[in-house]
Order: structure tokens, then C-alpha cells, then sequence
């Protein structure tokens, strides 16, 4: 068994889709990035009234995304999982402006499912030898068997590996781009490692540098001419590939009958072109131990911001919880000042304020009903000894002539009012009795 190591550089735009894209409900656009995070635990985040709104909206794609903007903004950039540079501001606009789930569909690529790094899976690079070597055909499964290729690790870089952006079917004769697709592409300029193991001297690097590039030189000059010359410039230096979606189906079927009349683009760059070179053992286990720490900073880094946001939440939930034991005390404290006090509106206040248990409820309301009467009865005195005072005065002045029969008419009516306790109504006497000219 022969082994390989090798180094893999992307050459133009390269898209390896998983067969998913983006759903809306884990996704938030801002400030020319998506920002992808874990919407069970945003759910979790929420309080008892966001967590009943956002079951309602979470079909509604523009409440959705309101109700993200407005309540789960500094959350959302402070847990994400990864976040993807835009490279078109076409995306964000659309976005912001969405009305159905179907108009926001980004196909996604490979990546790890622990670090969200992009992986290029061995199957892909499979392929791509695969059809170099031509042990496609169905009785050749033993020699593919033969062939083990490991998934291709990717290293560190000055760059951010992957962007979001448009792709566009271009046609060859009028230049005009249509049927635009949004999609995750890898950059080009972007490194990674992996392993080949050949079995039987199935191949040699050697001879795959002289097959690679006879083949790639036969397909671009049927298919894309245009491409031939930078092609040719390249050399034999390193081993040229075409893999991944909309890399062309020239390169990836045994034979070429016709030209192709379009291809994808993206930013005007085909897509799928690769450069792989072997590397020393010694140069490929340096290069997986820096992909190593790249992975752990990149886990690291997701692992900081969640544990980041469970402390804000606990410290968030010990305020609370200092806010209600405090808010608890000063009801009960409340409760018990009103059980005995005589302030008749501050125990309405407190039947107001407060959710009471029926009994403590039952015991204020008849405090207040024996308080009010208690000073209905107190002003009721009041009014009885000014009325009395009154009275005295009126009996004891001695009016003028014609005088008498007035004040007798007057004591007559008074008796019978005092003895029916009208007090409002003896007061009115007494002042209408100040104006008699006796």
C-alpha cells in the first residue's frame, strides 16, 4: 500500500453542497454577515412572553425576522456557531425584505459538524481521480477499491474560507448571466490537507501529473478553449482538478460530444478548479497540527461565547430572582401594615396592587367597610355638636319683634330632623336660621 500526502489549493470558487440550505428560523443577516446559531437554545433564552410570541410568528418569515432584530440582535451576536461574510449586499437587502421561506434559499457546503469548518469530503476527490485514472466503469469497482482518499482538512488562513454569494448561469455566446442561485462558496486560495492510499501500484504520482494533465488539456480545448492558454501556463508543476458542483459536466463523463452552451459563475469566476501537490510526510503532520489548533480555537471560540451567555443568563436570572425575593418581602411587609392600618387608601391600594389569598382579601375589604363607617360616624358627631352649637345660639338670641313664631316653626322642624340623625339636612337649617333677621 502506497500513501500520498497532499496539499490541496482552491483555485477559483468551489462549491461542495451536503444536499441542505439555510433555514430561515436558525439564520440572522446584519452588517453584511449571516450569523447561523442554535435556535432551541435562543428558545430557552427567552422569557415566559418572547417564548409565547415567537411560537406564533415562527411561520410569519418578516415577523420573524423583525422579532430577531428587535428582541434577539445582541444574543444571536454573541452565541452564533459560525458567521459567514456576504458577498453580495443583495442577499441582506432581500432579507430584510422577505415575505416567503422559498425566496431565501442558500445552498450550503460541507463542513465539520463540531468547528463549522469546511471540509472537502474524500468522496468528492474520489471522484475527481477517479475519472483522471478512467476506473469509472462498472467492471472496474475492484481497482476503485483500491483507492482510499481521506477527507480533506483545511488550514489556517488570513482569510475567512467561506463566503455567501450569487451564482449565475452564463451563456457562451451572448454573455448575458441568468437564473441566479444563492450559494456558500469556498474561496479561492484556500489550503487543506488529506491522504491517499493506493493499493497494487494502481497509480504513481508521476504518472497521475502526465494523466491529469493530458486530460484536463483535451476537455478544455473541446470545451472551453478560452481557458486553454492560462491552463498551459500553469505547467506540470502541480496536479490541476475539477471538482464539486457546476464544475462542468465536460470534466466529470467519459466522453465530450458537445460544447456546453453555459456554465456557472460566480463574481465571473467558474467554479471547482483546484491545484493538489505532494507533500512530505514530515510537512503533512506539521500541517495537521496546525489544522489541529485551528480546529480547537475555532470550538474554543464557539464554547466561549455559549459559556459567555449562560453566565449573562445566570447572572441575569440571580438579579431577577434578588428582584422578586425583595419585591416578596416588601408585599408581605405591605400586607401585614395593611392588616392593621387605618389609611383607608392604602388598603385599597394594597386589594389593587397585590394578588391576595381570599381570606387576607376578605379580611381588608371589611376593614375597609368598618373604616369608613367608623369615620362616617366620627364626622357625623362633628356635624351633631356644630349643629347643636348652632342650635344654642338661635334659641338663646333674642330676636326682634315678630321673631318668636319663626324660631318656634324653626325648633319644631329641627327636633323632628335630629331625631331622624339627618345631619346634612339639619345643617342646612342651621344656615338658612344665620340669615333670619331676629
Amino acid at each position: 500500500m502506497q500513501t500520498y500526502y497532499v496539499k490541496l489549493t482552491t483555485k477559483s470558487p468551489l462549491h461542495i453542497g451536503n444536499g441542505e440550505v439555510y433555514e430561515l428560523i436558525n439564520i440572522f443577516v446584519d452588517d453584511g454577515y449571516l450569523y447561523y446559531f442554535n435556535e432551541y437554545k435562543l428558545y430557552q433564552s427567552l422569557n415566559s412572553e418572547q417564548k409565547r410570541e415567537f411560537l406564533k410568528i415562527v411561520s410569519n418569515p418578516l415577523r420573524l425576522i423583525n422579532f430577531y432584530n428587535n428582541t434577539c440582535k445582541n444574543y444571536i451576536k454573541n452565541s452564533y456557531l459560525t458567521k459567514i461574510k456576504l458577498g453580495s449586499e443583495k442577499i441582506e437587502k432581500e432579507y430584510k425584505k422577505l415575505k416567503e421561506y422559498k425566496n431565501m434559499e442558500i445552498f450550503t457546503i460541507y463542513k465539520d459538524p463540531n468547528s463549522f469548518l469546511p471540509t472537502i469530503p474524500g468522496s468528492s476527490l474520489k471522484g475527481a481521480l477517479v475519472t483522471l485514472l478512467g476506473i469509472f466503469q462498472p467492471n472496474a469497482s475492484h481497482l476503485r477499491r483500491k483507492l482510499k482518499i481521506s477527507d480533506a482538512l483545511i488550514l489556517p488562513s488570513n482569510q475567512e474560507p467561506i463566503e455567501i454569494g450569487i451564482a449565475k448561469r452564463k451563456y457562451r455566446e451572448s454573455g448575458k448571466e441568468r437564473f441566479p442561485i444563492k450559494v456558500e462558496v469556498l474561496k479561492e486560495n484556500i489550503s487543506f490537507i488529506f491522504k491517499i492510499d493506493v493499493g497494487d501500484n494502481l497509480f504513481n504520482w508521476k504518472k497521475l501529473k502526465e494523466d491529469s494533465f493530458n486530460f484536463y488539456k483535451e476537455r478544455l480545448k473541446k470545451c472551453f478553449p478560452e481557458m486553454l492558454n492560462e491552463f498551459l501556463r500553469g505547467g506540470r508543476n502541480s496536479i490541476f482538478l475539477k471538482i464539486g458542483r457546476f464544475s462542468g459536466r465536460c470534466f466529470i463523463v467519459d466522453k465530450v460530444n458537445k460544447i456546453p452552451k453555459t456554465f456557472v459563475v460566480y463574481k465571473n469566476q467558474r467554479f471547482g478548479d483546484v491545484e493538489i501537490e505532494n507533500i512530505s510526510e514530515k510537512e503533512y503532520f506539521s500541517l495537521l497540527e496546525e489544522h489541529r489548533l485551528f480546529w480547537n480555537e475555532r470550538i474554543k471560540g464557539i464554547k466561549d461565547r455559549i459559556r459567555k451567555i449562560l453566565e449573562d443568563k445566570e447572572r441575569k436570572e440571580k438579579e431577577i430572582k434578588k428582584i422578586r425575593e425583595k419585591n416578596e418581602k416588601l408585599r408581605e411587609q405591605e400586607i401585614e401594615e395593611a392588616k392593621i392600618s387605618n389609611n383607608i387608601e392604602f388598603i385599597e391600594k394594597i386589594l389593587v396592587k397585590y394578588s391576595l389569598d381570599p381570606k387576607i382579601e376578605k379580611l381588608l375589604k371589611e376593614r375597609v367597610v368598618r373604616l369608613k363607617e367608623n369615620k362616617r360616624e366620627e364626622k357625623n358627631k362633628g356635624l351633631e355638636k356644630q349643629a347643636n352649637q348652632e342650635f344654642q345660639r338661635l334659641v338663646n338670641k333674642k330676636g326682634k319683634k315678630g321673631c318668636e313664631k319663626l324660631k318656634e316653626k324653626f325648633i319644631k322642624k329641627w327636633n323632628k330632623e335630629k331625631n331622624h340623625k339627618n345631619l346634612p339636612t339639619i345643617l342646612k337649617l342651621i344656615n338658612n336660621a344665620k340669615k333670619f333677621k331676629c
